[in-house]
């Protein structure tokens, strides 16, 4: 963090209550004719003044556009970062234990980061005095590039997904033989898919520095309000020299960062889903046609049954091997319909940003010999979708709860299993405490012990027999006594 140099600036405070301005305000303060403001806006090679712009009605009817959908951001984020953990908790179940589901885990678990990021980042740039000043002093090399890591992890995490799902529906050989490998099958693709989004954003943890201006407020006829020492110290962050250089811009911030993030996922997302819905589609006609393995033969009037059978084993033996297989591509199907769906929501969310970031890029050369003369190129009218786009990535990331509660049946069940197995928690302690055997209910507390929530519901049936059974036996007991 940089030293603290004394300005004076009266500019800051609101005279009439003394108070701090908010940041950016009194930049607004000067007032200026309209006709002189525009007049001198543009230059005759299409740079503007951004000094100057900011002053403009349009540009504060942008701010106030910011600002609202800076609280769409939050009432968006804020419940995505619970329902991504709620996913999580479902998909961590025993009965939906698989290296898909622990793959989609990995999805939320960086989701949640992100959208932890975004709220976070559009309180900073429109709540200023609600954010920590705490959090201001790590925000260069933590909450910054959390944020790209965490959206890039998500990218190349739903493209290892697609991978996964390739190999399961057009090789289900290689991915048995893989599954039944290892339990942690899924490390393979989760940890390349992290490594390369810390790869592609190592610079970020450069790109931004802290720095503290110091205001001397003293001769504002304010007294100590502001400051025992009569100033007032303002805490900003600001891009290094590498974010700001020519080449850095050009080459990594433009088009490094498009091509890496935007075309080459959306390219491979297309082709390998495109490739992935033909073989379910195909998979699905086999399916409908293997459900029945008997056909007629239909040879003078005479109806001749063929029963296919395998060379190693009876008519039933095939007939339990056939429907598993069916059991297991059925599967195969579900979960890869929650693969198309998830990839769909994330093209649909990415392609503004792709689309605006290629924009970006093509006119980064214009933008960039504006700003060595002091002045900008990027038009208002561009400012506007690539806010929106922004809010497209806290949409998608919000988005996963919906997606498998509409598209995925075992992460259904899995929910009313959970549900299930909670409210049958109350009856079964009721039951407890009308046993009269204090032997038996000290088995059936420790029989009972563990936390009901991953209990199943064939369980809970068990421990209600078991608990008849018990309650029976006591009473049998107690009536030998009496004879």
């Amino acid at each position: 963090m940089n030293n603290c140099s004394i300005k004076m600036d009266c500019n800051l405070l609101d005279l009439e209550t003394c108070t701090p301005l908010p940041k950016g305000h009194y930049d607004m303060l000067a007032n200026i004719p309209d006709e002189e403001l525009y007049s001198n806006l543009y230059s005759e090679d299409g740079c503007y003044n951004s000094t100057l712009w900011v002053k403009t009605k349009e540009f504060q009817n942008y701010e106030v556009f910011l600002k609202y959908l800076g609280v769409l951001t939050v009432l968006t984020g804020t419940p995505g970062m619970l329902a991504n953990i709620f996913n999580i908790i479902v998909l961590a179940r025993s009965e939906m234990a698989n290296r898909f589901s622990q793959l989609l885990i990995a999805i939320n678990i960086c989701d949640t980061i992100q959208l932890l990021c975004a709220v976070l980042d559009t309180i900073r740039n429109h709540f200023p005095y609600s954010y920590p000043s705490e959090l201001l002093l790590i925000y260069p090399f933590v909450q910054y590039p959390a944020l790209r890591i965490s959206m890039t992890a998500t990218i190349y995490l739903i493209i290892a997904v697609a991978v996964e799902r390739y190999i399961a529906v057009c090789r289900p050989q290689h991915f048995r033989e893989s599954a039944q490998a290892s339990d942690y099958s899924s490390l393979k693709y989760i940890i390349p898919s992290i490594l390369l989004a810390f790869i592609i954003n190592s610079s970020r943890f450069m790109e931004t520095a802290v720095h503290q201006y110091c205001y001397d407020v003293s001769h504002c006829n304010c007294g100590d309000y502001i400051h025992p020492g009569k100033t007032y110290v303002r805490t900003t962050v600001l891009p290094t020299e590498m974010r700001v250089h020519h080449d850095y811009i050009l080459y990594y911030g433009s088009w490094g960062w498009t091509i890496a993030t935007g075309m080459i996922p959306f390219v491979f997302l297309v082709v390998l889903n495109t490739t992935i819905y033909l073989a379910v589609k195909r998979l699905r006609s086999r399916i409908s046609e293997n459900r029945h393995v008997r056909f007629n033969n239909n040879t003078n009037g005479q109806t001749v049954t063929i029963e296919m059978t395998l060379h190693a084993g009876t008519i039933e033996q095939h007939e339990r091997l056939r429907q598993r297989r069916i059991k297991q591509q059925n599967k195969e199907c579900h979960l890869t319909i929650v693969l198309l769906t998830t990839v769909v929501a994330f093209l649909i969310c990415h392609l503004p940003r792709i689309l605006t970031s290629v924009y970006e890029a093509v006119q980064m050369n214009k933008t960039l010999a504006c700003r060595k003369k002091g002045m900008d190129a990027v038009q208002l009218g561009f400012l506007f979708p690539l806010a929106i786009t922004q809010y497209l990535m806290v949409f998608n990331a919000s988005s996963n709860f919906a997606i498998y509660i509409f598209t995925c049946v075992p992460f259904r069940k899995a929910i009313v299993q959970m549900i299930n197995t909670c409210t049958e928690w109350p009856r079964l302690t009721q039951g407890l405490l009308r046993c009269r055997n204090c032997c038996s209910v000290n088995i059936l507390v420790v029989k009972l012990s563990s936390p009901f929530c991953h209990r199943t519901a064939g369980s809970a049936s068990q421990e209600n027999l078991e608990l008849n059974t018990i309650s029976q036996k006591s009473q049998e007991d107690s009536g030998q006594n009496k004879q």
